[in-house]
């Protein structure tokens, strides 16, 4: 059985880890499907949204720590290596990615959650960096994005102390972007991911690039990016499409 499938539903496609008696937990081969399954979907003409999702009780309750007892410090840099890769997949996929957390979302399964665009959390979700607890820091990029999402002092104090927390407080300090209801999470995430998909494609590629690539920049050279992009998006056969709509009146809502 494969410990990360793909389920296709145009335009939607739904990434599941799929290691249920493990809380999915992760391994080097998960990485590995997912790099693969990420980079296949980037340039996939019939995709328009990648949904993030754990099958079974939880999202990922993080690396599986049975494997991890047993590395060497060569074999934790390859497996932080391979988990570099997943995250750098989500940075760099031409299409949104959407991270649906349910049950346990912990370690390096929230730390590469971390890295999708937009996170939906079940209001039962149990939510942390708890690495410190057995000695680590965090993996998978978990220093980096976590103070970009909710500041240096609330990461600080998440990496530093592991507490779990719920989702309420995941959502108050900027962790998660949405919490729904555990029974209806799935056609929440469903009904986000098709507003995503009804979007120009070129524009949410757009600000994707934007909003990624102004964490590495300085400010200027973020105005200039971002000018640039506009530029570009004026080229775009959709973008015009939609102009002449809204001049028609039969735009939904103004677009500024």
């Amino acid at each position: 059985m494969s410990e990360v499938t793909l389920r296709m539903e145009p335009p939607l496609a739904w990434v599941l880890l799929n290691r249920p008696e493990k809380h999915n937990a992760l391994t080097p081969s998960m990485a590995d499907g997912l790099v693969e399954f990420l980079g296949m979907l980037s340039t996939d003409s019939d995709v328009r949204v990648v949904m993030l999702a754990g099958e079974g009780r939880s999202f990922c309750a993080g690396a599986d720590v049975s494997r991890l007892a047993q590395f060497k410090p060569a074999d934790a840099v390859r497996f932080h290596r391979k988990l570099n890769l997943v995250c750098w997949a989500i940075r760099s996929c031409m299409k949104p990615v959407v991270a649906v957390l349910h049950g346990y979302a912990l370690g390096g399964g929230l730390e590469i959650a971390e890295w999708a665009d937009i996170r939906i959390a079940a209001d039962n979700a149990k939510i942390g960096q708890p690495e410190v607890n057995i000695g680590l820091n965090g993996g998978a990029g978990g220093t980096i994005m976590l103070p970009r999402l909710v500041g240096r002092g609330v990461a600080s104090y998440l990496a530093m102390t592991g507490e779990i927390v719920d989702a309420q407080y995941a959502l108050s300090v900027g962790l998660v972007d949405l919490v729904v209801d555990a029974c209806s999470l799935m056609d929440k995430a469903r009904e986000l991911g098709l507003k995503l998909a009804s979007k120009p494609p070129e524009t949410l590629w757009a600000i994707k690039q934007a909003l990624s690539r102004f964490d590495e920049m300085s400010s200027w050279a973020g105005l200039e990016y971002e000018a640039s992009l506009f530029g570009h998006l004026f080229s775009e056969e959709e973008t015009r499409r939609r102009f002449d709509e809204f001049l028609k009146g039969n735009g939904n809502t103004p677009p500024m």
